[in-house]
């Protein structure tokens, strides 16, 4: 069995950094594979002694180059492996690149120290390969590939209190420096240790069956943030004891080799590390032992056979085990469609998906299409195996491109996304994120049949690359997979224009028309537009926008010399557009009556009734007023009733449900911009302006 994960599929949890690192030094990682060398209880006292290879010290500073090239000699180590000569590598693809340097005490001429652990993660911080320090604190990990890396240093000399360091002299993972290895590159990194600055937690393992002590037990610890503080392997008495702990809380883990027969487990009991008991571990050299043994529990397992529709068994389909903190157990059926899992006592939810070509839809136990609809497996009896027969059908095929305009989409944009969401009872969810090719092409394959919706977007983070809107005509991007068949999509992407207009915003269609249109700009800020589509419309912005959308009606007029409203002065922002408003009969101003002159308020937001207004006499509307009124909180009394009637009539308007079979229109409330995109782009269309 080994950890899987499927990225494209977004409704499966990545693994966590915890289950990656355990799970990484758990499948083959023994004490005896990991430190190879004997351990040495001396130190180098004399620093003449050393000689310190051409790379980094431990503050990250060149020593007397940054790095070594590929042409470089390390010094021979002393009694350790020597480093790899020039040239000498049979393939290019042949990892050959190292990390190799001293590990030293920070007291005064930096004695090199032995028996230090030093441990390569990459960066996911998965275990990759691991040494001791030799008599002169040298050390050398070879056989690596191209890639980022950090390193891990661990005194295994308790008394001496050493705290752990990682690349570059950083006290947690959380900190960590990575290093990027190119090909055959030998990196040299010294790294210092300090004493005192480490404690320790120790305990005991025992089987729950045999009640005998547990040998080779891989024992971590992690910092509340789920990066990991240390690690060790159980001795021959169950005993194990990490070492150079920084102070603060931690979470412990057991897992023990496989061939054991038990199962992982946290401290105090519990499956996963969101439960796990919490040790906080004191500023002291005393350390802190866990009172009483771990008893690990034994595995539970969990088989079955997978068929297809017709009973026939099914073999290549990968079953996964997934438990509460996304850590996941890969089981493949076998030639007779047969799957085992070995796991840790606890509550799993599994899923079979088909890795073989044949299309077979994907699907949760039991029945279940997404894990949230899983039905939750406790596996609690080592003697009873639970199964979990399941039947497959075949599920069928989305197939697409994506464009922008003509071109293709990520020619453009190469972080562009499609998200595929299927239909539920409780509307469109998520289900899967395939990746787009270098022609705009994407495919799905096992796709349960169903009603789907697709979306794309560039996947940028604000501010980035504009998000995209659908433009298939009916806006609904809803297709039909059924069994075996293949479904086939064209995208038609056009751009929003404003960054705060996500791909799925309600008004994102009415937005990107009044941006493609010249309608409105928006508010630009570094460089970036925004449309603020909840803000108030203001009266400047509404004359603005009838101006731009009036454009061949504007061409050959003239504005007046003298300004008509005493407050948008000539040559003022949006002084031409205001004065157009006049001169159309579009608006009339008000008087202000503390001076006696006509004034615009060009920064009072536009009333829903002053819009219907505006919009009215823009379109020179020929307005009936019917018998009863449309909306309950607009009878003939309101001086704009005829042209609230006339945006009624015509669907400008739908107002309000008032849930009991009654409309309002709210004439006083502020015009959103968002609604006024939607108001002109309404008209627009019902005049092939759109």
């Amino acid at each position: 069995m080994s950890s899987s994960t499927r990225s494209w599929r977004k409704h499966l949890g990545r693994l966590s950094l915890v289950a990656v690192v355990a799970m990484a030094l758990s499948c083959g990682v023994s004490a005896a594979e990991a430190e190879t060398q004997p351990a040495v209880a001396s130190v180098v006292t004399d620093a003449a002694a050393l000689t310190l290879p051409v790379g980094r010290g431990s503050d990250g500073a060149p020593l007397s180059s940054a790095r070594h090239g590929a042409d470089s000699v390390i010094p021979p180590l002393s009694g350790g492996p020597a480093a790899p000569a020039p040239g000498a590598m049979s393939t290019q693809n042949e990892p050959i690149s190292s990390f190799s340097g001293y590990v030293v005490d920070s007291g005064p001429g930096n004695p090199g120290l032995a028996n230090v652990r030093v441990v390569v993660y990459d960066s996911n911080f998965a275990y990759i390969n691991s040494t001791i320090t030799d008599n002169f604190g040298h050390y050398y990990i070879g056989g690596l590939d191209t890639g980022p890396y950090t390193l891990w240093a661990s005194s295994l000399d308790a008394k001496a209190g050493y705290g752990n360091v990682w690349l570059n002299g950083q006290s947690s993972a959380a900190s960590a420096q990575f290093d990027y290895l190119q090909y055959n590159e030998q990196v040299g990194w010294n790294i210092t240790l300090t004493k005192h600055t480490g404690t320790y937690i120790s305990g005991s393992l025992t089987s729950a069956l045999s009640h005998a002590a547990q040998a080779d037990v891989y024992v971590a610890a992690f910092d509340a943030d789920g990066h990991p503080a240390g690690y060790t392997f159980s001795d021959q008495n169950g005993n194990w004891q990490i070492l150079g702990l920084r102070a603060g809380p931690k979470t412990i883990l057991f897992s023990p080799s496989a061939a054991s027969g038990l199962g992982s487990t946290w401290w105090k009991g519990s499956q996963t590390a969101a439960h796990a008991t919490v040790v906080t571990v004191p500023a002291s050299l005393a350390g802190t032992a866990l009172p009483g043994s771990v008893s690990l529990l034994p595995v539970a397992h969990v088989s079955g056979t997978v068929r297809d529709d017709s009973g026939n068994p099914l073999a290549g389909i990968s079953s996964y085990a997934w438990d509460d903190d996304g850590a996941v157990v890969e089981a493949v059926t076998d030639s007779n469609g047969r799957y085992d899992f070995a796991l840790s006592q606890g509550s799993y939810r599994f899923d079979y998906y088909d890795t073989t070509g044949s299309n077979y839809g994907y699907q949760w136990w039991n029945n279940a299409v997404f894990s949230a609809d899983a039905t939750v497996v406790a596996v609690t009896s080592p003697s009873t195996p639970t199964v979990q027969n399941i039947t497959l059908t075949r599920g069928g095929r989305v197939i697409g491109r994506l464009a922008i305009g003509d071109a293709a989409a990520n020619l453009q944009h190469p972080d562009m996304k499609v998200t595929i969401a299927r239909q539920t009872p409780n509307g469109f969810v998520d289900y899967a994120e395939p990746n787009v090719g270098v022609n705009g092409v994407f495919s799905l394959l096992n796709i349960p049949p169903g009603t789907y919706r697709l979306t794309a977007s560039d996947g940028s983070n604000f501010p980035g690359v504009w998000p995209m809107v659908w433009d298939d005509g009916d806006g609904t991007g809803t297709i039909q997979v059924s069994a075996g068949s293949t479904a086939q999509v064209y995208f038609q992407l056009s751009e929003t224009g404003f960054a705060d207009i996500s791909i799925d915003h309600t008004f994102a269609k009415p937005i990107a028309w009044m941006k493609s249109s010249g309608i409105s700009t928006g508010y630009y800020s570094d460089g970036v537009a925004t449309y603020r589509p909840t803000e108030d419309v203001q009266r400047q912005a509404m004359a603005a926008f009838l101006y731009r959308f009036a454009r061949g009606d504007t061409s050959g007029w003239i504005p007046p010399s003298t300004a008509s409203f005493a407050d948008v002065p000539a040559g003022s922002t949006f002084w031409r557009e205001t004065e157009w408003m006049k001169a159309m009969g579009i608006t009339t101003g008000s008087v202000d009556p503390s001076t006696g002159k006509l004034i615009f308020d060009p920064t009072a937001p536009v009333t829903r009734q002053a819009m219907a207004a505006f919009l009215a006499r823009y379109a020179h509307a020929s307005t009936t007023t019917p018998a009863t009124p449309s909306f309950t909180d607009v009878d003939a009394s309101n001086p704009f009733y005829a042209q609230i009637e006339w945006m009624h009539a015509t669907g400008l308007t739908t107002g309000y449900d008032n849930g009991d079979g009654t409309f309002s229109f709210h004439p006083d409330e502020a015009v959103s911009r968002q609604a006024m995109a939607a108001f002109l782009y309404r008209y627009a269309q019902q005049h092939g302006a759109a």
